[in-house]
């Protein structure tokens, strides 16, 4: 996880994804609040477009709150693993 990616906060529900061309064609998924967010490969396929993801500043938790009110924890952490 880049530094910057640790001290980011966003919340919101997801309204659509794209690919960042200029950086990899990463994913990012873009929330109803217009706030943007890097997917990680290996939660592409666990986050889909209407489910709602919070992750706090300063921590390696995103929390994914699935349409069928399930709640799911990703670990930044985990990722090199």
């Amino acid at each position: 996880m880049m530094k910057e990616d640790f001290e980011q906060y966003f919340s919101g529900r997801i309204d659509t994804f794209y690919f960042d061309e200029r950086n990899h064609n990463g994913k990012y998924a873009v929330l109803n609040n217009h706030t943007t967010c890097p997917i990680i490969r290996p939660w592409e396929r666990f986050i889909e477009t209407g489910d709602s993801l919070s992750k706090n500043k300063s921590s390696y938790i995103l929390e994914v709150y699935k349409k069928n009110n399930t709640k799911l924890v990703l670990d930044y952490r985990d990722i090199d693993k």
